[in-house]
């Protein structure tokens, strides 16, 4: 059995023997373990020189150690035993995001609906990130940021600029239009990733047209040939999420 020897001496002595004392005799609870793992640190302890004495693994010590990250409700859930270290150290990637541990606390009861609760805020903490990332490299470039324009590729004046030529039939360079007036950009988040989507808010008004298709299908007005587009898209950046 393990064991430990502890002079009477020491704070930090004092600490490990009350760990072995009360852990072989009452038992402690998990934050009352993380609590006195703390202590430790301070008195300049290390995982591993914690997890010799306590003769556990120190990764098991550090999981243990990122339970005073968590909220209230989270360390309770890892008291009752329905939250398991594992789980809390993949918790504790949320410490600073409330809404997010909130929803994943609610799943750390139902098995795997845990883990693709935490699969699916990953996916949107990288996703809010790549749309932060983007919007901020669309603001330095000095383009004007909006929200998708309602109907947007099925009805009202904003098209995409690359379905844009210009007066003399040559495609619009989105690149350079996109910080003209007459001109914005919205971001569409894809998978975990996101998109800029350069738009111009009258094309008529700006001296813009829309591109003529090499293979136009039989029968179809621009806007429903945009609509078409602009549902292909719509199945792409879903099988995007999907994969």
């Amino acid at each position: 059995v393990p064991c430990v020897v502890a002079a009477d001496e020491g704070e930090a002595l004092q600490i490990v023997a009350q760990l072995s004392e009360n852990g072989h005799r009452v038992g402690l609870t998990a934050t009352e373990e993380a609590e006195a793992y703390h202590q430790l640190t301070l008195l300049d302890w290390t995982p591993e020189q914690i997890g010799a004495i306590r003769a556990i693994p120190a990764p098991q010590v550090r999981k243990t150690l990122r339970l005073r990250e968590l909220p209230q409700a989270a360390r309770d859930a890892a008291d009752a035993g329905t939250l398991s270290l594992d789980d809390a150290a993949v918790m504790a990637e949320f410490a600073d995001q409330p809404a997010a541990l909130s929803r994943i606390l609610k799943a750390a009861d139902a098995g795997w609906g845990f883990h693709h609760v935490v699969a699916t805020e990953r996916s949107r903490r990288d996703a809010t990130a790549a749309k932060n990332r983007v919007k901020a490299e669309l603001v330095l470039a000095d383009v004007n940021v909006t929200s998708k324009p309602k109907e947007f590729g099925y009805g009202g004046t904003a098209v995409d600029a690359r379905h844009l030529v210009d007066a003399d039939g040559q495609p619009v360079d989105v690149d350079q239009v996109r910080s003209q007036p007459g001109f914005a950009a919205f971001v569409e988040r894809v998978g975990d990733s996101a998109n800029a989507v350069v738009y111009c808010t009258d094309p008529d008004k700006y001296g813009y047209t829309r591109r003529q298709p090499s293979h136009r299908p039989f029968g179809l007005s621009d806007d429903e040939l945009a609509a078409r587009e602009e549902a292909e898209r719509a199945r792409a950046a879903l099988r995007e999420q999907l994969t």
